[in-house]
């Protein structure tokens, strides 16, 4: 197995981690909902199944004016919309 020091190497969504920072408007789609857009509020990285994944909190922006939620997502299933 190929050593590295990348302390990202292990991680699952790591380029995403890198590069989507709290405050970032973020996109990403959902079945049958189509694209929904939010606020990245926080990143974490959590072990699930034994692995380490990158998640986002997000501070999810409905359709409906003053109806937020904060929903948990993968970090690799979202695009930057906008940079803080």
């Amino acid at each position: 197995m190929k050593e590295c020091d990348d302390e990202y190497f292990y991680i699952l969504g790591a380029d995403g981690l890198k590069t989507i920072n709290v405050g970032d408007l973020v996109s990403w789609s959902e079945m049958p909902a189509g694209v929904r857009r939010g606020i990245v509020k926080s990143k974490y990285v959590k072990q699930v199944g034994g692995r380490n994944v990158a998640y986002a909190e997000i501070l999810s922006m409905n359709h409906d004016i003053g109806s937020h939620t904060i929903e948990e997502k993968l970090i690799a299933s979202l695009y930057v919309m906008s940079s803080r």
